[in-house]
């Protein structure tokens, strides 16, 4: 076995061709332990990490329990930042480990992780970065990871960002969160790949699954993980193949309107705005000018007759049918006097962080939707009443006070932001009781 020294040398000496000649002339021994060894640190000192990912893994299925190759691995998770991977696998490395200076020199590695992993990464441009913490009573290290099925993104869809705010802001606070489809360019959402689930597979941890209020049924948990987490971002629609949630499922929703009566739904709500498109421009503000219409769920149940002609006619309408991009929306609504809304909707927020307050038209669509609403002050902030159309005409100024807006905004989202620390909670919790059972 002298040709291994030799390897080890021309490592040391950071000559890699010479290191990577002695292993090819002797692939014979490509199922001895010491040659798999020699070229896993030959393939991780000369950065070929896919090689050396390779020779593990035929490494590990013929010698499981061996120390340096685990510690190899783990090392490989680090190098990438999975960070409960790297824990779990240096885990194992000290339990194989025979000697007990081998097992302290691992122990000084753990340590530096779980540091590492309860130190959130900062999330540029947003508000609240310091408001919330990973709760002292739990450890990012080791951790179940997240996998958030969603479509892929858009910025139209108020439930879509949601989902793709949720999966940055686990990321960001130190979890491991992904998204099922096309992510977001601007957030730190990674794609939910085969090799990603088989890595969890790999070293053991079970995935928290969250999906909205349309995955119900037979199809109400198709990753099969083990803890389901039912988000509920809108009204449920009960039509063919829907059945109820189950009593293990974990359930939560956006706003109180949309939980279910009668159960333990709890609320899981933060700002998913997008700053830097909707914003208030004070050098326009003064040159405002008429005002702006918004429906769409309630056109899904009514007619755009429906919509008296008067009102139609002296706006801008806004429709998801309007082709337009969110920079001209934005622009218009900082354009805009009021908004004219038929329904409750992102768009309403959205019109107020531009400077336009929102007026809702009665409906029996809208009594359905709004329930017990206005009992928070938030809304009441930039949703200025619910009036008939025939009384939009004699809207002339709307006195909508931006800076109180604003700052009640910022104290209601620091509230419910905590919200956030209660799903990784009660979720990594429901992890724990399943391994226990």
């Amino acid at each position: 076995m002298n040709y291994i020294y030799s390897v080890y040398q021309a490592i040391e000496d950071e000559n890699y061709p010479f290191a990577g000649n002695i292993l090819e002339k002797n692939k014979q021994n490509a199922d001895k332990l010491e040659y798999i060894k020699a070229k896993s640190e030959y393939a991780i000192s000369s950065g070929q990490l896919e090689l050396a990912q390779e020779t593990l893994d035929v490494g590990l299925k013929m010698f499981p329990d061996d120390f340096d190759l685990l510690c190899n691995y783990a090392f490989l998770y680090e190098n990438k930042r999975f960070l409960c991977d790297a824990f779990i696998t240096y885990k194992k490395a000290r339990e194989a480990a025979t000697e007990l200076e081998l097992k302290k020199q691992v122990d000084i590695i753990l340590d530096k992780l779980r540091v590492d992993a309860l130190r959130p990464l900062n999330e540029k441009g947003r508000w609240y970065d310091d408001d919330f913490r990973p709760p002292a009573t739990i450890s990012c290290i080791p951790s179940s990871p997240y996998y958030i099925v969603c479509p892929a993104w858009t910025s139209k869809s108020a439930g879509v960002r949601a989902m793709h705010f949720l999966c940055n802001i686990l990321n960001n606070l130190g979890w491991e969160a992904y998204v099922t489809d096309t992510p977001s360019p601007k957030l730190n959402t990674p794609l939910l790949t085969p090799e990603i689930i088989q890595r969890h597979k790999k070293t053991g941890r079970f995935p928290i699954a969250v999906y909205n209020e349309s995955f119900t049924g037979s199809n109400s948990n198709p990753y099969d993980a083990p803890v389901v987490v039912r988000w509920l971002l809108f009204h449920p629609k009960k039509g063919e193949g829907w059945a109820p949630y189950t009593g293990d499922e974990l359930l939560f929703h956006w706003v109180d309107t949309y939980k279910i009566k009668d159960t333990d739904s709890e609320p899981l709500i933060f700002d998913n705005m997008e700053h830097d498109i909707f914003y208030y421009d004070a050098l326009t503000d003064k040159n405002r000018n008429g005002y702006c219409i918004y429906a769409y769920k309630y056109l899904l149940e009514n007619d755009e007759n429906d919509i008296e002609k008067t009102v139609f006619e002296n706006g801008t309408f806004l429709g998801q049918k309007i082709n337009m991009t969110k920079a001209q929306l934005s622009d218009i609504l900082r354009k805009s006097k009021f908004l004219i809304c038929y329904e409750i909707s992102a768009i309403c927020e959205e019109a107020a962080l531009c400077g336009c307050p929102t007026f809702l038209i009665k409906s029996d669509y809208l009594e359905s939707a709004i329930s017990n609403m206005f009992e928070d002050n938030m809304y009441k902030s930039y949703i200025l009443g619910i009036i008939d159309e025939s009384e939009v005409k004699n809207i002339s100024d709307t006195n909508f006070d931006f800076r109180m807006f604003e700052s009640q905004m910022k104290d209601w989202y620091k509230k419910k932001y905590k919200s956030v620390g209660r799903f990784i909670e009660k979720t990594q919790d429901a992890i724990i009781d399943f391994i226990k059972q």
